[in-house]
Formats: structure tokens, sequence, C-alpha cells
């Protein structure tokens, strides 16, 4: 694990070589704890043992103990392996498996420069990935960050970019489609104080240095990233019909959080089209860019794919309410007629009066954003009678 990247433990281990290890079992609360003589090896040694890596560090086990119902908890429902988890190495005595997300190769193929901190990269990948709406990639990008954007780019690197793991996790904004079984699109904002988001920005800048706001084909670039794995365990809506009660959603987006609900957009208003389940969505976004962010909603509507209705059409049973939060508008976007946009000044407040008036109660809330808008926007859905247990919560931090 990456850890604060200061490596300590490796000094720690050649001062004093014991360590101690601890295995929890979340499932039957038990605790297993290992102590022994610790050495790290490094190079061709290292190598020997396990290839590929160029430090390890081993235990010889010398004590153990083993406590059950140590921990009061216990896990419900399925596990899945998490993909912020380092990828598995192999002992050489080890057959690693034939196919793992580490095969997969991202080829950036696509930029588009939104504004002054926001961008869109669409990906093709060695093989197809399946990526529900909503969900995260974890991507790895050490290649790109360390030899490609300095040939490509006119940058340095300081002491605090050494340690660097260079894996980022990002949400899909468009997830592959069956007509496009290897393309995904990521949404996501430079951050000053980031290393490799204001990297990507200036890069898909350096092609469309007069900001047109269109994708540029960046595929000769060669720039490419590897696939970690797939997170984001959200519920997606399945179709529920009008004498069922249909879907009435609740989406509760800020500023950047708004991408999970862009793929969730998209794959609504297709079942929809296609006459699959009663859907009543209402999107309330708090953000400062609104005319940025309502048309990356306006195009999640176009191109709707396996149906006869296009987005100057309403698809049958499907409504669709846009409430927008801004400290300032200039809107020119127009919509299809089966949305309607409502507009506020200022931002979102804890009174409960809007999720009230939506009928929050009775909808399926989700919230995305930063902690502080989603600590508030829970406060006004509690005043407004909603459930906290009943809702989905998902934060991001810088």
């Amino acid at each position: 694990y990456t850890g604060n990247r200061m490596m300590n433990s490796l000094g720690d281990i050649h001062i004093t070589p014991v360590a101690g290890i601890v295995f929890p079992s979340f499932s039957t609360g038990s605790i297993l704890y290992l102590t022994g003589k610790a050495e790290t090896m490094y190079g061709a040694s290292a190598r020997a043992v396990m290839p590929n890596m160029n430090i390890i560090s081993t235990i010889y086990v010398t004590g153990f103990s083993f406590v059950e119902n140590a921990i009061p908890l216990r896990e419900t429902g399925p596990v899945e392996r998490s993909p912020y988890s380092p990828p598995v190495c192999y002992l050489a005595e080890e057959k690693p498996p034939s196919v793992s997300f580490a095969d997969i190769v991202l080829s950036l193929i696509k930029t588009r420069v939104h504004d002054d901190t926001l961008i869109t990269l669409t990906f093709e990948s060695s093989r197809p990935v399946d990526i529900h709406p909503s969900q995260n990639c974890v991507l790895e990008l050490t290649e790109f960050l360390r030899k490609r954007s300095h040939e490509l780019l006119d940058w340095e690197e300081d002491e605090s970019t050494v340690n660097d793991d260079c894996v980022r996790t990002w949400t899909v904004s468009t997830p592959p489609t069956p007509d496009a079984l290897c393309i995904l699109s990521i949404t996501m904002r430079a951050i000053k104080s980031g290393l490799i988001t204001p990297i990507l920005y200036r890069l898909a800048r350096s092609v469309d240095p007069q900001l047109t706001g269109e994708p540029i084909n960046v595929a000769d670039l060669d720039v490419c990233a590897r696939l970690r794995g797939v997170g984001g365990d959200t519920p997606v809506p399945e179709p529920l019909a009008a004498c069922d009660g249909g879907r009435r959603l609740l989406w509760i987006a800020g500023g950047i959080g708004l991408t999970p609900f862009l793929s969730l957009t998209r794959h609504v208003t297709n079942l929809a089209a296609r006459g699959f389940g009663d859907w009543d969505v209402t999107l309330i976004l708090s953000t400062r860019e609104p005319e940025v962010m309502l048309s990356l909603i306006r195009e999640a509507f176009v191109n709707i794919s396996s149906s006869k209705v296009d987005s100057h059409q309403s698809p049958p049973d499907l409504t669709f309410s846009i409430h927008v939060y801004s400290p300032r508008f200039q809107l020119s976007e127009s919509f299809p007629p089966f949305v309607s946009l409502i507009t506020h000044e200022g931002r979102l407040d804890d009174s409960g009066t809007l999720f009230g008036s939506v009928g929050a109660k009775f909808r399926e809330p989700h919230i995305c954003g930063p902690l502080s808008f989603v600590s508030n926007a829970m406060k006004s859905l509690q005043a407004a009678g909603v459930d906290p247990e009943r809702v989905k919560r998902e934060r991001f931090t810088y």
C-alpha cells in the first residue's frame, strides 16, 4: 500500500529487524497476530523471491496469537476486492492468472476542454471492460507521469512527486456501451494542488489552445494508463412499471459530483426510450459553472441508443426535472421537451423547503459531492422528513 509514501517501515526494519502483522476476519470476527524476524531484500535478491519487485520485506514467524470473536462487527452481503488495493504480486513459484485488470491498457484517444479547470478524456481499452453507470475506475499513470508527459510538456518534478504512486480514481461519466465496448470517458477537474490532473489539463489545453470546447483526436500522442480496477457499488436503478409505482429518483450533485449522474442519466433515458419502466427523475445541482454542467447534462440525453426516439422527442413514461443552484446564470442550453429546468440563485440551504416541494420523502435519494455539500444536503433532507438511512451518499476529497 502507498501509505504516507515516506517508506518509514523500511527504515524501521533496517534499524530493528522485527515486525508484527495483524490479520482481522470481518466475517468471523477473529484476529490473527503474527510476530517475527524481519528482513528487507533489494534488487536481484528481491526479484528471486518475487519477480518484478525490487524491494520486498520478509518475516520469519516466531510467534502468533489467535483471538476468536475479537471484533464486535460482522460484514454482511457480498464482498468484493477494493480497486484501491495494490496489484496482487506473485512469488516465483506461483503462476499468475492469465487474465486480470493489470492486463488492460487504456489509450487516450480524445480530449475536450470545457473551461479553465474541467476536461473530458476519452479512452479506448485494450479489451472490453464491464463498467456500470455511476462506477469509477482506478488508473495507474506512472508511465505517463514519469516519462511521456515530459516528452510532450515542459515541466519538472520536485521532491513532493518522488514517492507518488501515480494511482488515481475518477468516476466514469460515459461508460462503455454495446456499440462501443472499449470506449469510456472521464470528466475531471484540474486541482491546483494536485500532481496528475494539472498535467492532464495542460495536455488537453495544448492541443486546443483556442479553447474551442470540441473533442480533439489525440491518439497519435501515445498516452496510456493501466486499469487497476473498477469500483463503486451503488445499485443501478432498474425499471419498474407504472403499476408497480415506477421509479421516483432524487439525484443531488455538488459541482463535479455531477459525474456519476451523467452516466445514470444515459442509463435511465435509454431504458425509458425503449419503453422499459416508468421514470420520474429530479436532479438538484449546485455549481459555480452552470453553463458547462448543463451542457454536459444535455449531452447525456443525445444519441439515445437502440430506440426510435431522438433527443427532441419525449420518451414514453419519463419526466426529468433539473433544479440548478448557482450565484450566476447565463444559460443558452436548450433541453428536450421531457426536461424541465428551474434555476435558483445562491446555494442550497438546509431548511428542507426545496426537498419538501419535490416530494423527497417518496423518492430514492442519492448524493454526490464534497463533504461540506453532502453534510448540508443531508440536513436539508432530514428537515424535509427523509430518513437518512435511505440516502445513498458519495463524497470526494482532493
